[in-house]
């Protein structure tokens, strides 16, 4: 059976801790993103780490942006991509919209689990798991992941 493009596919995740260092990054990142992707404008700056239930593989993404000089020396150049995805938490009957962060340097870039998500300022104390939805066309399910 073919995947329909637009089909969205449901993951249960579990909302990890991260490295802790998304929150300095993406406050001297997002203003030089937005000249390329305008949609990051209104999101927080740090990640929610998403720990999947399942490994995908990411196939192609909904926006890359040419190399950025980002760090403080400018020396260094990386490329973000984002993936659109949408979030619902236990306890709510709100779809949250996000986008998978996928800096090219990143430690996450080659783990099938776990994903870096930006969105708006949440709320999420005592929250542990979330629902992550994804459409098909963006990625293949994975038969083993790393980690």
């Amino acid at each position: 059976m073919a995947k329909m493009k637009n089909q969205k596919i449901k993951f249960n995740a579990k909302i990890v801790s991260g490295l802790g260092a998304a929150s300095g990054t993406l406050k001297r990142q997002i203003p030089l993103i937005r000249e390329q992707f305008d949609f990051i404008q209104n999101c927080w700056p740090g990640t929610i780490n998403l720990r999947l239930s399942e490994p995908v593989i990411l196939l192609n993404v909904d926006f890359e942006t040419t190399p950025i000089a980002w760090t403080p020396s400018g020396r260094k150049a990386e490329s973000f991509g984002f993936i659109e995805i949408a979030l619902a938490f236990p306890g709510s009957l709100k779809m949250f919209q996000g986008w998978l962060y996928l800096a090219s340097n990143s430690p996450h870039r080659h783990d099938n689990h776990t994903f870096e998500v930006i969105t708006q300022k949440l709320n999420l104390d005592g929250v542990s798991d979330c629902k992550m939805y994804i459409r098909s066309s963006a990625i293949e399910m994975s038969s083993s992941g790393s980690n």
